[in-house]
């Protein structure tokens, strides 16, 4: 188990550097698309995997924040690899967000079912403010830019897998490319994950799983448990500290086809403006 050691290690030393702000969209199935901030999974887990999913947060708020992505790779099993692309799309008040990244990840068989994944990937981002939007001194100031601004993103990745466990590390925006017009810049992310399989007879597993993510100003947990029935029903629930509890459910079918979707009850201060964020996704697994 020498390398769970140093994957911990990794983890740790990991969070050491400086950054500017929380900027990265938020999903609490963050599962179903774990390549958006860790290219190591792409192609890991299916032959062919494809998922949409779509978050609509703080429901109640004008111009809160609305999130879909989507995600599309495979693993090219004859060079031990995974080669994928996701796009996500994030708008909240004057500001909207996309980004597409091509991702590649090198996967590499140890004994037993397990596999150690690098990745990394190379992406653009399209950020624009309706300054429009803004009531300024001066109608139609022309300080004001117009234009979007497009960025470069680098991220990498590792993650380990077994039949029962997963770990993973990841830093996303690790160039933290600005623009200088808008006054922006993108500030590097680090993620942790781990998630573990305990099966329960031969109907039910359970499956705790927790999420680190920061930028090193905010540093966010979502500790996260599922149940699963005959490895096609399951639920589960998702506490975030200061944030939200989150309740969701949802079916694979035939083991191809995912549709899920979760509720968060805010529990933070903002109970009192939001009815809470909900989330839907939708899956396809294909191991041939």
């Amino acid at each position: 188990m020498k390398i769970i050691k140093i994957l911990s290690i990794l983890i740790i030393s990991c969070f050491i550097g400086r950054c500017y702000a929380q900027q990265e969209p938020q999903f609490t199935m963050f599962w179903n698309n774990y390549s958006l901030f860790n290219p190591a999974a792409t192609g890991l887990f299916n032959k062919h995997y494809a998922s949409i999913c779509g978050r609509d947060q703080w429901v109640g708020f004008d111009g809160n924040p609305i999130t879909v992505s989507a995600v599309y790779d495979f693993k090219w099993t004859k060079i031990n690899s995974g080669i994928g692309m996701n796009y996500t799309y994030y708008h909240l008040g004057f500001e909207t967000n996309n980004k597409v990244n091509l991702n590649y990840s090198y996967q590499l068989d140890l004994k037993k079912g397990r596999v150690l994944s690098s990745g990394i990937s190379f992406g653009v981002e399209r950020l624009y403010y309706d300054f429009s939007k803004f009531i300024t001194t001066t109608p139609n100031d022309p300080l004001l830019p117009t234009k979007p601004a497009y960025l470069l993103n680098i991220n990498f990745g590792l993650m380990f897998k077994s039949p029962h466990l997963l770990i993973g590390i990841s830093s996303t925006q690790l160039n933290e490319s600005e623009s200088k017009r808008l006054g922006y810049k993108n500030a590097r992310h680090y993620f942790g994950n781990c998630s573990y399989n305990i099966n329960i007879g031969e109907s039910f597993t359970i499956k705790p799983c927790v999420l680190m993510k920061t930028d090193q100003v905010s540093t966010q947990f979502d500790y996260n448990l599922i149940t699963l029935y005959k490895k096609r029903y399951w639920l589960g629930m998702t506490y975030r500290k200061s944030d939200a509890i989150a309740f969701m459910g949802g079916v694979d079918i035939k083991g191809k086809y995912r549709i899920g979707y979760s509720y968060d009850h805010t529990i933070s201060e903002l109970n009192k403006y939001s009815s809470g964020s909900h989330e839907v996704v939708f899956a396809l697994m294909l191991d041939k």
